[in-house]
């Protein structure tokens, strides 16, 4: 998924954009696989459908994370930060 590589940006409002996209991506994916017959893939072809679905569910945990991240680091810098 490193169209949606999430931890490049280093703002939370650029990180959180990235993230919502992946976000409507997946919702869009997951609507997708639903209207398909899956009963007409083969074996390997739902083995790709699925192992992309954990990889777009673990980037979007790990967007999550990040952006929490990213807060947390903004308020140590602002705590570190000498007083005006």
């Amino acid at each position: 998924m490193s169209d949606f590589d999430i931890t490049r940006e280093r703002t939370f409002d650029r990180a959180a954009r990235r993230l919502a996209s992946l976000e409507r991506f997946a919702q869009r994916r997951a609507d997708f696989i639903d209207a398909l017959g899956l009963d007409a893939l083969g074996s390997n072809t739902l083995c790709g459908i699925f192992y992309d679905g954990e990889d777009i569910e673990f980037e979007i945990a790990t967007g999550h994370i990040y952006l929490c991240h990213l807060v947390d680091m903004q308020n140590l810098g602002m705590a570190l930060s000498p007083a005006a």
